[in-house]
């Protein structure tokens, strides 16, 4: 869980602390909250879900960190922006923006996130 976190999801090796190993540890032994992490360990992340992406008629934000990686086999090194450009087409409702960090943002870059996050819902998108 260490080393995944470290080269696949956090841009800074301190920012992955006990208390992030811990709640994966935590999630790991309760079946009902293994899905995040460990739905990308399981390969989750190798379907095609654009289609699905594509019929949400719900508002949707949509943040990647300016680090952004991805996880695919061809390792891919789109830039955040371009990532953005990809998703926001395909999404009816769909805002977007790029923040600092890499791929678990609530926890690398907790006050930006918090800050757009709230700027979203308060926004008039949400109704």
């Amino acid at each position: 869980m260490r080393s995944f976190s470290r080269r696949q999801l956090f841009g800074c090796e301190a920012d992955i602390d006990q208390g992030w190993i811990d709640s994966l540890r935590q999630d790991a032994e309760r079946e009902r909250g293994r899905y995040a992490v460990y739905s990308f360990l399981a390969g989750f992340w190798r379907e095609d879900y654009g289609a699905a992406i594509a019929q949400l008629t719900l508002p949707t934000l949509v943040l990647f960190g300016a680090g952004a990686s991805g996880i695919d086999r061809l390792s891919k090194t789109d830039s955040a922006t371009q990532r953005l450009q990809d998703y926001l087409p395909h999404l009816p409702q769909g805002q977007g923006a790029i923040m600092a960090g890499r791929n678990v943002l609530p926890y690398e870059s907790t006050d930006e996130f918090v800050v757009r996050l709230g700027e979203w819902l308060s926004s008039p998108a949400i109704p």
